[in-house]
């Protein structure tokens, strides 16, 4: 079968194709069709060179944002449904009894926005302030981040200080007038 992207999406429901050139947005509306396959929350895989881990609270509260707000954000996953970005999005999901996902093959040269409707005002702004408080409250795995950075170039992610830092190497310089 042959998946449908949003590219292809649009092209079947218009009759013809949009350049990504276009200077112009296209309205079109696709309620009727559904965009992208899904597929089981437990086909995904954690991505065992992740190196950011969840606190206790960030991951209790990506589950609570998940029950008041719903879900609200995308991940990113390979070829073979590793999960690139959005490991902890998918932990809470699945505590928050989510079971699929919604599937949209792209090669990254376009952005894939997840458009929520039925929202208050306050529900808008506590599902933002979640979204960039869970991450506040993870950590850095170290030893992980030390084995990436030995394996790949993870600049300009990181500077070697910030490296350091996280790490645990950061050299003490000596006090002023002592050198």
């Amino acid at each position: 079968t042959a998946k449908t992207t949003p590219s292809t999406a649009l092209t079947q429901a218009c009759g013809k194709s949009h350049p990504q050139t276009s200077l112009r947005p296209h309205t079109i509306n696709l309620q009727s069709q559904q965009i992208g396959s899904v597929t089981s929350i437990n086909n995904l895989l954690p991505d065992h060179k992740n190196a950011r881990r969840r606190t206790d609270r960030s991951a209790s509260l990506i589950k609570e944002s998940i029950d008041r707000y719903g879900a609200a954000r995308s991940i990113v996953i390979d070829e073979d449904n590793r999960i690139l970005a959005g490991n902890g999005t998918i932990e809470g999901a699945k505590q928050a009894g989510i079971k699929n996902v919604r599937v949209i093959e792209t090669d990254g040269s376009e952005i894939i926005a997840v458009k929520r409707t039925g929202l208050t005002e306050d529900e808008k702004v506590g599902l933002a302030l979640a979204d960039n408080r869970t991450s506040d409250l993870s950590d850095w795995d170290a030893q992980m981040l030390q084995q990436l950075s030995e394996e790949h170039d993870i600049a300009p992610w990181f500077e070697q200080e910030d490296l350091a830092e996280i790490i645990g190497e950061v050299e003490q310089l000596p006090a002023e007038g002592n050198t």
